[in-house]
């Protein structure tokens, strides 16, 4: 997968991103921990996630994307980049 260099930095990330808007609710966390798995080993680091990507979800306590993919990141020792707004 191409990679882009982060203007003044040395960080590049996968010149595509994962969008994460609904990881974790339409599946399970193993399944979720899969695709990101599946994202890791075809070689892309550049997740995309929001504080509000759960905010349209009806009982669901903020930051739910956030807490779904932080237990990835503390399962795997990898390199990641999110990107969030």
């Amino acid at each position: 997968m191409d990679r882009v260099r982060l203007p003044g930095t040395d960080i590049e990330v996968s010149a595509l991103s994962l969008g994460v808007a609904e990881i974790g609710v339409r599946q399970t966390e193993i399944e979720a921990h899969r695709l990101l798995d599946y994202w890791v080993q075809k070689g892309g680091n550049g997740i995309d996630t929001a504080r509000v990507y759960s905010d349209w979800i009806s009982g669901c306590a903020w930051p739910f994307m956030e807490a779904r993919f932080s237990t990835f990141l503390r399962s795997d020792l990898i390199t990641v980049c999110g990107a969030t707004r």
